[in-house]
């Protein structure tokens, strides 16, 4: 980590500690709701946490896995919950980056980052060549972050004819093209809302759609042309960061 990302998150985590009592006196009403509350979204929102890892143009930090554990981590000391969709949202931004560049332009086309969300398990969804773009149907589980989200990216089977074997791949949906399946319950993660959800015979542009190998494989990471977001191992990534929540709320509850 440079100087100056150093000096960046100290300043988030500082930011965070100011908000950080409306996201404690809303952790009980989280659980309980099952979903973090609009409060603490909206004081998630002012610093800017959902953007950890956006790019600097269109409102981010760039911060990487470092920034984003150090400070979700400490969001964990006042809600677990708001600590693991803050983690989600983020390293969705970071899948979409790997998309076309004109699907993740549309994703951000307000000017600034979205909240997102992101499954990359299949359960059964398919992605069928139609004309030019793709019939999508499909159910995605443990959707974090899903009731907070503008896009969701979700492992699909790419058909691209009749007959054809299906290629994995990932869509990048919008919240008009899913519903939302009350289906989260589990104790001690309530509040982050990790809900299915489901697109029913949605068509969507071929750029929404990209293949396994480019969200997850290597390419990005030896690519000269990527960005520092785009060359960010997923797969390593995302297992180190999920951990702030409860690392943060083991943290509040030792010092108690």
């Amino acid at each position: 980590m440079t100087a100056a990302s150093k000096s960046l998150t100290q300043e988030l985590i500082a930011k965070v500690h100011e908000i950080g009592p409306i996201l404690r006196d809303n952790a009980a009403e989280t659980d309980a709701g099952r979903r973090v509350t609009d409060a603490s979204i909206q004081a998630l929102d002012s610093i800017g946490i959902f953007g950890i890892n956006a790019l600097k143009a269109y409102g981010g930090f760039e911060g990487g896995a470092r920034m984003l554990l150090d400070v979700t981590t400490v969001i964990g000391t006042y809600c677990p919950n708001s600590a693991w969709i803050s983690v989600i949202s983020s390293v969705s931004s970071q899948l979409a980056l790997r998309f076309p560049e004109s699907a993740w332009k549309r994703a951000f086309s307000k000017g600034k980052y979205e909240r997102m969300a992101s499954v990359i398990t299949n359960l059964g969804a398919t992605a069928v060549r139609e004309g030019d773009g793709y019939r999508v149907n499909g159910e995605w589980a443990w959707g974090s972050n899903i009731l907070n989200s503008e896009w969701a990216i979700g492992a699909i089977a790419v058909i691209e004819a009749e007959g054809a074997d299906p290629a994995p791949g990932f869509v990048l949906l919008h919240k008009s093209d899913f519903t939302i399946k009350d289906t989260w319950y589990t104790i001690g993660m309530r509040g982050t809302g990790s809900n299915n959800f489901v697109a029913q015979d949605v068509v969507v542009p071929a750029d929404q759609i990209a293949d396994g190998g480019s969200v997850l494989g290597p390419g990005y990471e030896m690519s000269p042309e990527a960005s520092f977001l785009q060359r960010l191992t997923p797969v390593s990534m995302f297992p180190t960061v999920i951990i702030s929540g409860p690392l943060g709320g083991q943290k509040r509850h030792s010092t108690m």
